[in-house]
């Protein structure tokens, strides 16, 4: 089965390469359950959106979860796949035009999807706007590429 971006998704974890990662260590550490095939660019973008978009929190950081699109007919979301994440969901609802977030946080959201291969879902045009969900927007072979390209382990 595949997520809604065409990536392998799975109830269990194991077949698809679900791992837990550091975003922000120290005491109160930031950690994203995802594919650890895109792991380095979504850890990356999330230390991003730390620094340039708001502070994140433990608990905060919502990544792999084998569930459908919420309102898409049966079609497997990307978090499915462990290739989405929601940061601070409750503080940025889905269907809130821009998010909560201002204008110069929503040109570093979207900055940092280009920058990582990701796509926001603040910029659906057929879904609700979804500011707080990031999502990687290129294939397998792509996303290798560009781990590569960036320098990221």
């Amino acid at each position: 089965m595949k997520s809604a971006n065409g990536w392998l998704a799975s109830a269990n974890q194991s077949e698809i390469g679900i791992g837990v990662f550091t975003v922000i260590g120290g005491l109160k550490p930031v950690k994203l359950r995802c594919a650890g095939a895109v792991a380095p660019l979504l850890v990356a973008a999330c230390k991003q959106w730390h620094k340039n978009v708001e502070k994140l929190e433990p608990g905060e950081v919502q990544g792999y979860a084998y569930r459908d699109v919420r309102g898409g007919n049966g079609t497997l979301s990307n978090h499915a796949s462990g290739t989405a994440v929601d940061i601070h969901p409750h503080r940025h609802p889905q269907g809130d035009k821009d998010g909560n977030f201002t204008p110069a946080q929503r040109a570093a959201v979207l900055e940092i999807c280009a920058k990582y291969g990701l796509r926001s879902g603040g910029t659906y045009k057929n879904a609700k706007p979804d500011w707080m969900h990031i999502e990687i927007d290129v294939s397998p072979p792509q996303a290798k590429a560009l781990i590569a390209k960036l320098g990221l382990k």
